[in-house]
């Protein structure tokens, strides 16, 4: 089992949307093809990545279910309106 992987103290990573969370997978599989990271480390870390880009994903869609939820129960002013 590899040491534990450090923080950069300095660099905070952005993984708040897919595109960024798809971005550090990227710099992930970059630097273990490089050999920069332990090919231990990056599929740690790749777990988890995909994990969160799974929940991110989830809560996306959650939210704007509700949205159209929301609009549908006011009258639909958006065109969300159910046209029979």
């Amino acid at each position: 089992m590899g040491a534990p992987i450090p923080p950069k103290a300095t660099q905070r990573i952005r993984l708040g949307s897919l595109h960024e969370i798809r971005a550090e997978l990227a710099r992930v599989y970059r630097d273990a093809r490089a050999r920069r990271l332990p090919m231990e480390d990056a599929t740690k870390l790749t777990y988890i990545l995909v994990h969160l880009a799974r929940v991110t994903d989830q809560a996306t869609v959650e939210a704007e279910m509700c949205e159209m939820e929301d609009a549908l129960r006011k009258g639909a002013p958006n065109g969300l309106e159910h046209k029979a």
